[in-house]
Formats: C-alpha cells, structure tokens, sequence
C-alpha cells in the first residue's frame, strides 16, 4: 500500500466515522433529548396553571355568570395538558429504564398527575374546595413540582378558624 493510498485511506475512515458519530448524536437527540425536554415542557406548563389558577381552588360557591368563560377555559387548559402529558410521555423510547434512573417521572405517578388534572378540570365550576385542592396537591405531589407550596395546597383552611 502507497504512501497516498494510506492518506486517502485515513481521510475516508475518518469522515466515515464523523458522519457516523453526527448521525447517531443526531438521532439520540432527536428520538430521546427532544421528548424529554417536550415532556418537561409540560410538566413547567402544569405548574404554571397550578399557580396561575390557584385563586379557582379556593372558591367555595358557585361562579358568577361573568367568570364561566374563563373558569371554562381554565378547566379545558388542565384537562389539554393531562392529555399531553401523556402524549409526550408515551413519546420517550425507553421510559420504564428512563424512570428507573429517575430521569423522568414513574409512569403510574404520570397516570395519577394526568387523572388529577383531568379531575381538577371537570371540579374547577363546582363549590367543592376541598376536593379542587386534593387535586392539585396530588398532581403536584406526582410530577415532583417543588414550585408549588404543598401546604398551601393541601392544607384544610378550615381548621383552626
């Protein structure tokens, strides 16, 4: 082998396995990085409702007429992200092995943020305050939100008064 056939041998050994190493990295990222920051998404989009629409779980009589519309478009915003909550976790190849090294959430705690929030989205209208705060304490409690105060949440107001 001459010396220009050892060069050129490197050269293509070497894009070969360049093109080999972006194209594996290329699909990790976009198979199982791009689903997990997705799912996270959702997760930051729950507890962002969670608080934004903290002031609905304490109403304890019905709406107003005036306040229906968006105490309606509040419960559809938490019934939309336990569906895609799901979704995105569904989307992760390898979850159970995923959770296991707890880089995302055990699916049975998925499932129970996901019936909470479904929960949380058919109560929002009815004087049940009790039962609006369990719900929000269990999805946050679920998916490991430790920007919500779960005393706040799950505290039973009515004590001590």
């Amino acid at each position: 082998m001459s010396e220009i056939e050892k060069v050129l041998l490197t050269a293509a050994l070497t894009v070969l396995t360049g093109v080999t190493v972006f194209v594996v990295g290329q699909a990790f990222t976009r198979f199982v990085i791009e689903p997990l920051h997705e799912q996270r998404k959702v997760i930051g989009a729950i507890a962002d409702a969670l608080i934004y629409h903290a002031h609905y779980f304490a109403d304890s009589g019905p709406p107003a007429v005036q306040d229906l519309e968006r105490l309606n478009a509040a419960a559809d915003q938490f019934q939309r992200l336990a569906s895609d909550l799901t979704a995105k976790s569904i989307a992760i190849p390898g979850y159970r092995v995923l959770a296991l090294v707890r880089a995302v959430p055990r699916y049975d705690k998925v499932l129970e943020a996901r019936r909470s929030l479904w929960g949380l989205g058919n109560w929002l209208a009815r004087p049940n305050w009790q039962q609006k705060l369990q719900a929000a304490g269990e999805v946050a409690r679920a998916l490991k939100i430790t920007a919500i105060n779960e005393d706040m949440l799950s505290r039973d107001w009515t004590k001590g008064l």
